[in-house]
């Protein structure tokens, strides 16, 4: 066998090594293949089941208003929610088995998703609001009117996507809570909706409910200006508006804060402020550079003023009032902390971490305690979306075995929690009204 390209005289060297290619490929082919584990039954993978090609609308999808619902739609019908943020199987079908019941349907998700309503006899359809993303389609409504409105997914109930959606429910039909929820990330194939959900808070705007405080405690919560304001675990003692800030430190006589990226210091002036506010002596030579400090805390014990940052694997500063001098420097091994404490009556740090735990640490920089609480302070995670965000970052201040966790938003004090450090117990204590 030979090759002449445009009359040329083959090349023997090329012929041979196509041949042995060939040859070798033939003695491989079964192994590369895999044949003998198809025919032993056990292939590697499995697809998914395939999905039949369906009209691009259904025929009975008449279109959706854009138009503002009425706030009586919702009078005298249960309120349900279907969300998720996209389909299993490329279609959802709702079935409705509430006969006797008025229900009005809220649809919500991300991808586009074919809605197919199957209401039961005796069930009356008050009304479709369907939101999303992506445009979905809704087959199946008969009579009832359909509007499209701008509404997230929730496939949970705590999540700030679902209180967004309520928040929405309220302001257009006066309705602050959900009769019945099913939410998931893949929606199901068929949804069926025969019974209203058991009461509870999570189905509701207000959320967990505030209990009552497990012991009697006062501290002082930081104020803008300098100020601090006395609280108990049931909320503010003084009256008026008052404004709240991430805690600065103090000595007794210097003030410290985080300001433009630097340590500063200034005369404590008696009054909650400082005068003459200036960064501290340059780093040593040996330290790494500041970058995105977030916290700082006073050591009243070794009189140093403690900063953390974010830049790199993350780091600790310590700053001597006494000499006026920088102390040390360690690495916080990439753990993020947002906010930080000293807790003079255990001689120890308390930290708020990026992915939303209690950092505990000794004075001298010894790890005691991390403790993973994003999910388990009552209504936290109905202030983020836990699916494509962080937890918010937690004031935290210790008091011996009791720790105070608050979360700030525009200057005021939102959400507080106790946490016994004994028991390991959370408890939400207050909440803004």
């Amino acid at each position: 066998m030979g090759f002449e390209l445009w009359g040329a005289r083959p090349w023997p060297g090329l012929a041979r090594t196509l041949a042995a290619a060939a040859a070798m490929a033939a003695a491989v082919a079964p192994a590369a293949y895999g044949q003998s584990d198809v025919r032993a039954g056990v292939p590697a993978v499995q697809f998914g089941p395939p999905v039949r090609a369906a009209n691009a609308v259904p025929v009975d999808a008449t279109p959706l208003t854009e138009a503002a619902p009425p706030a009586a739609l919702a009078q005298g019908a249960e309120l349900v929610l279907v969300s998720g943020y996209e389909p299993a199987h490329g279609g959802v079908r709702v079935v409705l088995d509430r006969p006797g019941v008025r229900v009005l349907l809220v649809l919500s998700s991300y991808e586009k998703i074919a809605w197919q309503l199957d209401v039961r006899p005796g069930t009356t359809l008050a009304g479709v609001i369907v939101g999303g993303y992506k445009p979905s389609t809704v087959a199946g409504r008969g009579a009832a009117p359909g509007y499209r409105m701008k509404l997230p997914y929730a496939y949970s109930s705590d999540n700030i996507k679902f209180v967004d959606i309520l928040r929405q429910m309220r302001a257009s039909f006066g309705r602050d809570r959900f009769d019945a929820y099913r939410g998931s990330y893949s929606l199901p194939a068929e949804v069926r909706i025969s019974a209203p959900d058991a009461p509870a808070p999570g189905l509701s705007l207000a959320g967990p409910a505030v209990q009552p405080a497990p012991r009697q405690l006062s501290f002082q919560l930081p104020a803008a200006g300098g100020k601090s304001v006395r609280w108990t675990l049931a909320g503010p003692v003084e009256e008026g508006l008052q404004f709240y800030a991430a805690p600065e430190t103090s000595d007794g006589q210097r003030r410290y804060r985080i300001a433009n990226g630097h340590l500063q210091a200034g005369q404590a002036d008696g009054q909650g402020g400082a005068a003459g506010m200036a960064a501290v002596a340059a780093l040593p030579a040996n330290f790494p550079d500041i970058s995105w400090p977030t916290a700082l805390a006073y050591d009243s014990k070794r009189r140093l003023v403690s900063l953390v940052t974010l830049g790199g694997e993350g780091f600790m500063y310590r700053f001597s009032v006494a000499r006026q001098a920088w102390h040390d420097v360690r690495s916080l091994s990439n753990i993020d902390l947002r906010t930080l404490s000293y807790d003079a009556r255990a001689d120890r740090y308390l930290g708020w971490t990026d992915d939303g735990s209690l950092l505990v640490f000794s004075g001298e920089g010894e790890v005691l305690l991390q403790l993973a609480l994003a999910k388990r302070l009552p209504g936290l995670q109905r202030l983020y979306d836990a699916g494509n965000g962080r937890p918010p970052g937690l004031q935290v201040l210790g008091l011996g075995d009791d720790v105070v966790l608050y979360y700030m938003q525009e200057g005021a004090v939102q959400a507080l929690w106790h946490l016994d450090l004994r028991s390991r117990q959370p408890t939400l204590t207050y909440r803004a009204p």
